[in-house]
């Protein structure tokens, strides 16, 4: 089996031929080239004609390729993205019952569950 790399993103695909479309970045296949176990470039006259990124877009996917294993490590997505989303219509009901019931309790839960979304939004 043959290894191709993603010039935009870094990603390597195992198989005969690149992919039509990147799976990570959505590039199409003219950005793939294809390399060895060690992940150099192989140069041959299949890859002549393909785009091989300079060295700079190399260090750029490398750098890109550690921020993508983190954020994969960390789930940042559903962090960052359905806490907040499930908290607010809580943070909203429990302010709803705050007024209806005059509770300071549930006031003050809704104040931190507010004070939860608002730092988790800007990640």
């Amino acid at each position: 089996m043959r290894r191709w790399k993603c010039s935009v993103c870094g990603y390597i695909h195992i198989g005969n031929e690149p992919p039509e479309i990147c799976p990570v970045c959505g590039a199409d296949r003219s950005k793939f080239f294809e390399i060895n176990a060690a992940g150099e470039p192989i140069s041959s006259s299949q890859n002549l004609n393909q785009e091989i990124p300079e060295p700079s877009d190399r260090q750029t996917a490398a750098q890109d390729d550690r921020f993508a294993a983190a954020i994969f490590k960390l789930h940042v997505h559903p962090i960052s993205v359905h806490i907040p989303n499930g908290l607010l219509p809580i943070t909203v009901f429990f302010t709803f019952l705050s007024f209806i019931f005059l509770s300071e309790t549930l006031n003050i839960t809704a104040h931190y569950n507010m004070m939860v979304v608002l730092l988790a939004m800007p990640l």
